[in-house]
């Protein structure tokens, strides 16, 4: 609590919130990546012509699984940038913006 209070004392809301954007982003992809992988893959396990929801019990445990890896896949670089850009140094920031990051 006394770190956020003095970011917060110092650099205001937007010391904060800095990498805020980015999260934002890889949180929209992950869980789009996830999820849709999860859907697919629960369409594919299941008996022709019937909808997900009639796939095996254990087919939801795998396909979890191989969502959760196919979300970090894709999500992975871009969760490194939001690292970067959170523990940069605020009094001389090194990276300012996503983009320049990215580079």
């Amino acid at each position: 609590m006394q770190a956020g209070y003095q970011i917060y004392k110092q650099f205001g809301i937007r010391g904060l919130y800095l990498g805020f954007n980015v999260t934002l982003v890889r949180e929209i992809l992950a869980m789009g990546s996830y999820f849709g992988f999860y859907e697919w893959a629960m369409r594919k396990s299941s008996p022709d012509g019937q909808s997900s929801d009639e796939a095996p019990v254990a087919a939801a445990f795998v396909n979890g699984g191989l969502a959760g890896m196919f979300s970090w896949l894709t999500t992975y670089p871009l969760d490194y940038v939001k690292t970067l850009i959170q523990s940069d140094n605020l009094e001389n920031r090194h990276y300012k913006s996503a983009f320049q990051c990215m580079k």
